[in-house]
């Protein structure tokens, strides 16, 4: 689904250009923009419904800006600019996936816009023309986070289809056999791959992919990553380093070692590439929790301030970033003697916080006359689709409490969680009961 939506906006980017205003393209990239706030230069925004994509947004420099200005569509009453919003929305609903899309232009706005950008599945199209750029942005969900907005059993059926009942309780996988096929689990999925490297200062790098497809790096199998690797003037692997990766598959982690390979520009269409980074195929799957303390979801969700301690923004590779560093308000739907998750709405966490940056949380307890305040730090950061037309930010915070300072605070949210437990086994006793 994400190679055949990069194709659809390629397509239709391109013709869109020729059909308004006669401009071939002369040049076509494709970026993957990272996580936070952008200043995009808009023209249009466009609201789908019932298809595979929820908006995108359409944007010019300032001569392709001009142009569409000064000349409109020959016969046509309507800017030029409105005629290519109009002309491009058009071509991408003929080519969508899904049942009887929709479509329209939300805004029309010539003009810089700060735009909270999700990451990994956030993709950038450059056109360049003879009179200026065309630029689209576009969140592109995964085909697991598709399903899932839709409400269907989506994963449990790939999860029976490709791997076996016990794969969840073991703790290694080392069956060829068993990894080809959550291999191509992940393929069909689109599932994320958090790729860590160790860099020589000791430090470590992560960074977020997506596995295109499995290829031949000359006589070697391998597994072709959409990602970025470049790290100022240097990528950030030599051929032969040895790297870990991890892939969240419902409440478990699969923990995989791999050989980097090299990169590689793949083609996706119109003389748009990829940027992707090739690695040897793994010897072994390691299976774990996916949290380090058991977490149960909250019967009620509590409210929650997060303020940073210490941010520190990131940068996108795609235009310059704006940051913030003011309070944000949510809600924590789960908890644990050493996390949370909290979720918001979209740019209230994701674009202030950074993965590894300290904040500080104040938790509304409801029988507490004050709110408790933990330290903590950010572990994991996205926006989710919900459903077809909604998404939502998501971070993971792990606690930072020193018993000395925190003590009280600890105590609290330890007795919170295990009366939370006690109401859940309580009520799956009477249900036991009355049957």
């Amino acid at each position: 689904m994400l190679l055949e939506n990069l194709k659809l906006l390629v397509k239709a980017g391109s013709d869109a250009l020729m059909e308004t205003c006669g401009m071939p393209v002369d040049d076509v990239s494709i970026n993957q923009v990272r996580q936070g706030q952008i200043t995009f230069p808009g023209v249009a925004k466009l609201k789908f419904q019932n298809g595979t994509l929820e908006s995108v947004r359409v944007g010019g420099d300032t001569m392709l800006c001009g142009h569409l200005a000064e000349h409109g569509p020959e016969g046509e009453s309507k800017p030029g600019i409105q005629k290519l919003a109009e002309t491009f929305l058009a071509l991408v609903l003929d080519g969508m996936e899904g049942r009887y899309p929709r479509g329209g232009i939300e805004n029309l706005d010539v003009g810089p816009r700060a735009v909270h950008t999700r990451g990994t599945r956030t993709f950038g199209v450059k056109f360049r023309t003879s009179i200026g750029q065309l630029f689209v942005l576009a969140e592109v969900p995964s085909r697991l986070e598709y399903e899932q907005a839709k409400g269907s059993e989506y994963l449990a059926g790939m999860l029976s289809t490709y791997l076996p009942s016990s794969w969840a309780s073991r703790e290694t996988i080392d069956s060829t056999g068993v990894i080809d096929s959550f291999l191509v689990l992940l393929r069909k999925v689109e599932g994320d791959i958090n790729v860590e490297m160790v860099q020589e200062t000791g430090g470590r790098e992560e960074r977020n992919g997506i596995l295109i497809e499995q290829c031949s790096f000359g006589k070697v199998r391998a597994l072709r990553v959409n990602l970025n690797l470049e790290h100022g003037p240097a990528s950030l692997l030599n051929a032969g380093d040895r790297v870990c990766a991890f892939v969240g598959i419902a409440d478990r982690a699969v923990e995989m070692e791999l050989e980097y390979l090299g990169a590689e520009a793949y083609p996706v269409a119109g003389g748009g590439t990829l940027d992707t980074a090739l690695f040897s195929l793994p010897g072994e799957l390691r299976i774990g929790q996916r949290r380090r303390a058991f977490r149960i979801d909250l019967l009620n969700s509590l409210p929650v301030e997060v303020e940073a301690v210490d941010v520190n923004a990131d940068v996108s590779v795609w235009f310059a970033n704006s940051k913030g560093s003011s309070e944000r308000s949510g809600q924590m739907i789960d908890l644990s003697f050493s996390g949370a998750r909290i979720i918001g709405n979209p740019g209230e966490f994701v674009g202030e916080f950074p993965k590894g940056a300290m904040v500080r949380c104040r938790v509304y307890f409801p029988d507490e006359p004050s709110p408790v305040s933990v330290l903590g730090m950010v572990r994991r950061r996205d926006t989710k689709l919900v459903d077809r037309q909604t998404y939502q930010d998501e971070i993971g915070i792990e606690f930072a409490i020193s018993p000395e300072a925190d003590r009280d605070a600890l105590e609290k949210i330890r007795q919170y969680v295990l009366k939370e437990q006690r109401s859940v086994l309580a009520r799956r006793t009477q249900g036991a009961g009355a049957l």
